[in-house]
């Protein structure tokens, strides 16, 4: 197809029961870098693939770091907030694809309060390594600080879409 093209964009819904925001987060080289890789190695099996199986979000408080290209970890990770995610890939059958992926932090998940000002979702590279694939951080205006506690349920939602065609 000449004179094709595809469009990545992606949106993570942020909510708590007091605060519910919808971003649309920043790519990251790595994860174009992932795709190719994955595009050239054939490893795409819808559903089971190593760059979703291996997947994790991480969270962060930092507020006043930018996002760039080339970011490829939290500026101010939280210790064990890493958590696996629930994936799933779907198509509207023509021209779009998307992957979601999501996790609830149930209550009594975080020990203490945090302000949480930069969330990552990190993917498997393709030198065996994870990076961070996308990031959203207050620092780039995309979205604004969540608090949490002991009592707070925290709700992530990150969706890749993927159109192809003029």
């Amino acid at each position: 197809y000449k004179d094709s093209e595809v469009t990545v964009e992606g949106y993570v819904t942020v909510a708590t029961p007091y605060k519910k925001q919808r971003a649309k987060n920043t790519i990251l080289y790595n994860y174009f870098n992932a795709l190719l890789s994955v595009n050239n190695g054939g490893y795409v099996e819808q559903g089971n693939d190593t760059y979703f199986v291996n997947s994790y979000l991480e969270l962060g408080t930092d507020t006043s770091t930018p996002t760039t290209g080339t970011t490829s970890s939290l500026a101010s990770p939280i210790s064990n907030t890493y958590i696996g995610l629930n994936t799933n890939i779907s198509t509207d059958g023509a021209t779009m694809w998307y992957i979601s992926l999501s996790y609830i932090y149930n209550t009594s998940f975080f020990p203490t309060q945090y302000t949480i000002g930069e969330i990552a979702y990190y993917g498997y590279n393709y030198n065996g390594s994870n990076l961070a694939f996308s990031r959203l951080a207050v620092a780039d205006g995309t979205f604004s600080a969540v608090t949490v506690n002991a009592s707070t349920p925290l709700s992530i939602n990150w969706i890749f879409e993927f159109k192809f065609g003029a």
